[in-house]
This record gives structure tokens, C-alpha cells and sequence, in this order.
């Protein structure tokens, strides 16, 4: 319950922000690429919400209206299956939003020192494949 209340506040100061705008960030700053299945379960973990992901249930916890089933962590950051084995070479037709996002340096750095894994990949603009 600690982990998930650490994370919630993390996620409700950014949200303050308003660094999770995926449109934009710093003109020297890079997008840090980070698997999306891997992000919604983390969302469903700080929400203790495995049916939705969605800035709805957000606006609803903010609001109060949370419950807890205990949803698990999630495990170490699984970049890996963004690539090919040489873990360097992005895995053809991956969309972004359907396989992965992009997260400013805070939050990728953030969760990699809470969670592990990786690899980190970087990118200047909001796309796997440049």
C-alpha cells in the first residue's frame, strides 16, 4: 500500500504539472519510449484498477471515489518486447498508444529507479521507428 500511495502522489504531482502531455517537451529534452501494456498496468496498480486506464477513473479517484482490491505491482519495465533481440532495433508495425508511449525524462526515470528493467530507449521525436 506504501508503494501505491508513493506512486499515486508521484503521478498526482505530475499531473499538476501537466508534464504527462505527450505532445510536448523541452526543445532539448528526448522522449523516453516505455511499453504501453507495461504503463496501464502500472496505472491499474496506483488506481487499484484493472478494468480501466482511462483519465476517467483518474478524474474518479480524484473525486474520491477509489476503492482498493489490491492490485498487484507491476514488474520491472518491459522495453524488451519493443525490440528484437539485439535489443537495439525496434519490432516492425509497433503504433504508438497501442504498443508504446513516450514519457518525459522525470517519469521514465522515476520508474526505472522504482521498477528496474529496461532497455531505456530514447528518441527525439514521438515515434519508435526515427
Amino acid at each position: 500500500e506504501k508503494k501505491r500511495n508513493s506512486d499515486r502522489d508521484f503521478f498526482e504531482m505530475v499531473l499538476k504539472e501537466n508534464e504527462l502531455n505527450e505532445n510536448t517537451i523541452g526543445s532539448n529534452d528526448k522522449w523516453y519510449i516505455i511499453d504501453a501494456n507495461w504503463l496501464s498496468h502500472w496505472k491499474a496498480f496506483i488506481f487499484d484498477d484493472p478494468g480501466s486506464n482511462s483519465y476517467s477513473r483518474i478524474t474518479r479517484h480524484r473525486w474520491g471515489y477509489g476503492g482498493y482490491s489490491g492490485y498487484p505491482p507491476p514488474p520491472p519495465i518491459s522495453n524488451d518486447t519493443l525490440l528484437l533481440g539485439d535489443l537495439k532495433t525496434p519490432k516492425l508495425k509497433l503504433k504508438l498508444k497501442l504498443h508504446y508511449r513516450g514519457v518525459n525524462k522525470k517519469i521514465f526515470t522515476y520508474l526505472k529507479q522504482r521498477y528496474g528493467g529496461g532497455p531505456v530507449i530514447t528518441r527525439d521525436k514521438l515515434d519508435l521507428y526515427l
